[in-house]
C-alpha cells in the first residue's frame, strides 16, 4: 500500500510494549506509524519506539481521555503533520494493569486485545483492504464481535453522546443513524476524519474532558467515531475474525 495507512497507536500499559512491537513487525503492509505516549507510564518507551521504529511520530501526552484521548491527541498532530495517507488505523494497548485483578480477568482482557487487533493480522489486513477497493461506500471497519448498532448490545447512544455531535455538527440524532466499533480499534478513510475533524480545537476538546466515575464522556468518544463516518453518509462494517497472535502468551514483567 506504500504507506497509504496511519497506524495511531495508543500505548498505556508498558508492559504490554514487546507484544505489541511484535504485534506491529507482523502487519503485512507499510504504514506511517503515530505513537502517543502517556506520561509517568510509557513515556520512557520512547527511545525504544524510535529504536525499533526510526520514522515513527511519537507524542508524550497527559493521562486524560484514556484511549479515545490518545489518539485524538494523534489525529491532531496528523491534521497538522500528517502524510496525507488515505486511511487510518485505531489501535491501542488494551490490558489490566499488573496485580490490578485476577488472572482470570486479566486472561479475558488479552483475548479480547487478541481478537481486536486482528485487524491488522496478515491474514485479514487483506480482506479489509479489499472491502474498501470494492465498496467505496464503506468508510469504516472493525471486528464483527464488537460491531454496535441499534439492535446489538450497547449500540444505542449514552447521554453524553449529544454532546459530542453537537459539537462536531454531526447529523445522527435528526436521522437516528448510529452505530460504532467498540473498543475503539478499527481501519477509517481518512477524509471522513479529516473533513469532521480539522476545525476543531481537538486538544482543548481532550483537555477539558471532565472527570467522571461512570467514564461517559470518554465512552461517548469511543462512539462518536462511528457516528463521524455514518454522519458523512458511510457504512459501518464488521469483519469477522479468527485471532492469530495469542496476546495471553506474551510474557509480562513483574513490576513494570
Amino acid at each position: 500500500m506504500n504507506k497509504s495507512c496511519a497506524i495511531f497507536l495508543h500505548l498505556f500499559y508498558a508492559h504490554l510494549y514487546d507484544e505489541i512491537v511484535e504485534r506491529l513487525n507482523a502487519i503485512p503492509f507499510k504504514f506511517n506509524l503515530y505513537v502517543n505516549l502517556v506520561a509517568k507510564h510509557t513515556e520512557h518507551l520512547s527511545y525504544d519506539i524510535q529504536h525499533v521504529f526510526p520514522d515513527a511520530f511519537v507524542l508524550i501526552s497527559p493521562n486524560n481521555g484514556m484511549d479515545p484521548g490518545g489518539n485524538l491527541r494523534l489525529l491532531n498532530f496528523w491534521l497538522e503533520f500528517g502524510q496525507e495517507e488515505e486511511f487510518i488505523i485505531f489501535l491501542h494497548s488494551k490490558g489490566k494493569a499488573i496485580g490490578s485483578c485476577t488472572e482470570e480477568k486479566v486472561r479475558e482482557t488479552d483475548e479480547l486485545r487478541n481478537l481486536l487487533w486482528s485487524i491488522v493480522s496478515p491474514e485479514k489486513a487483506p480482506q479489509i483492504e479489499q472491502i474498501f477497493a470494492e465498496e467505496p461506500n464503506v468508510g469504516m471497519i472493525g471486528v464483527e464481535e464488537w460491531h454496535r448498532f441499534p439492535g446489538r448490545a450497547h449500540g444505542d447512544p449514552i447521554p453524553e453522546c449529544k454532546f459530542y455531535t453537537e459539537l462536531l455538527h454531526l447529523n445522527n440524532y435528526d436521522t437516528g443513524n448510529f452505530g460504532f466499533c467498540a473498543g475503539t480499534m478499527f481501519w477509517v478513510r481518512s477524509k471522513i476524519f479529516r473533513k469532521v475533524f480539522e476545525n476543531v480545537d481537538i486538544l482543548k476538546l481532550v483537555d477539558e474532558l471532565p472527570p467522571s466515575d461512570t467514564g461517559g464522556r470518554t465512552h461517548a468518544l469511543e462512539r462518536v467515531f462511528g457516528y463521524c463516518v455514518l454522519s458523512e453518509n458511510f457504512l459501518i462494517k464488521g469483519m469477522s475474525i479468527t485471532p492469530t497472535l495469542k496476546g495471553a502468551g506474551f510474557h509480562r514483567e513483574e513490576g513494570e
